[in-house]
């Protein structure tokens, strides 16, 4: 009997037009995924005259949880922002611009995922998942290297189902992470004033988005949540930087407790339709750092905290334009 291959893994998304309703997926993901189908057994453990334990188990909750990790694009990036952060949709003919920011109650885009594991000719576990939402993303850029995109969603109870076949990759564009480059400065209507220069090695942005499954008392027969609930979001950025005149300066800021405005953009610098940006726009207070080294250089790895911004009614905003007229 053939072992399945991890190469021929599969997740596949579509967007729910009603939250909770799945539909049929419409786009393979690119990249390494998992899929955990979550139930909680309630054991019925009275005493019944033996000493061993008995086998009276009943379920009482059911969900899932799927992880990806792959290169971050432009395109692929939109689906943990859709699905954990309010998001404004494009318009226009292209290219397209979307942005997402972390507010007190967002309306979200709900996917149907569904995910296969097979070895060539027998799918050993195929299953979907609807209401699949966006707990936690993660872009990490390292200088000469590939950026990255992580994310994990939470879900309903897994279904039995045949995979929608012959679906394409969504078209996307890698971005390497040497196209970034860091700003930081004293206020959202300065911030993207002052680039900072032969200073950054690698930054890691970690956005918990405070979306939970929220189980309620409603009759499912399938014990899993009825509707997302939104909990306290801190997104940290952890970054690298060689330690010159303008990490010093952070340093300073960080005994006097100052507030500060980063953007990390990548701009691909092409023209009209072929346009592609991501722009990471954050608030902060630097809470704690330390030294280091790297080829000899001396760094300071630093360590932020993103904080609610009352003069610009925002905390974090993330604007991404690519060639997506929609986002599947």
């Amino acid at each position: 009997m053939a072992t399945a291959l991890l190469p021929l893994r599969l997740l596949q998304l579509g967007a729910e037009s009603t939250a909770g309703t799945a539909v049929p997926a419409t786009k393979k993901v690119v990249g390494k995924a998992g899929v955990k189908p979550i139930i909680e057994w309630d054991r019925e453990d009275f005493p019944r005259g033996v000493r061993t334990q008995t086998d009276e188990i009943t379920a009482v909750m059911r969900g899932s949880e799927i992880t990806v990790e792959g290169d971050l694009t432009y395109e692929q990036l939109q689906w943990p922002l859709h699905s954990g952060l309010q998001t404004v949709d494009a318009v226009g003919a292209g290219p397209y611009v979307y942005t997402h920011g972390l507010v007190t109650a967002p309306t979200l885009k709900a996917f149907t995922a569904e995910f296969v594991v097979e070895d060539g000719s027998t799918k050993h576990y195929q299953r979907e998942f609807a209401y699949c939402l966006t707990r936690q993303f993660q872009i990490s850029i390292v200088r000469n290297q590939m950026a990255k995109l992580a994310w994990t969603m939470f879900g309903r109870a897994e279904q039995t189902s045949t995979v929608t076949g012959s679906l394409a990759a969504i078209v996307s564009a890698r971005v390497p992470s040497n196209l970034f480059k860091l700003y930081i400065d004293d206020s959202w209507s300065n911030l993207g004033s002052t680039q900072k220069v032969a200073t950054l090695r690698e930054a890691t942005l970690t956005v918990p988005t405070g979306i939970e499954p929220e189980h309620t008392l409603d009759g499912r027969t399938d014990y899993d949540f009825v509707q997302p609930m939104f909990q306290r979001s801190v997104p940290t950025l952890t970054m690298t930087m060689l330690h010159n005149a303008d990490t010093a300066t952070e340093v300073g800021n960080w005994r006097t407790g100052t507030k500060r405005f980063v953007r990390l953009i990548a701009d691909n610098g092409a023209a009209a339709a072929a346009h592609r940006v991501i722009q990471i726009d954050v608030a902060l207070r630097l809470i704690s750092w330390d030294f280091g080294d790297d080829a000899g250089q001396e760094t300071v790895t630093a360590n932020w905290e993103n904080i609610y911004d009352a003069a610009g009614a925002k905390a974090l905003e993330i604007a991404v334009t690519s060639g997506q007229a929609t986002i599947v």
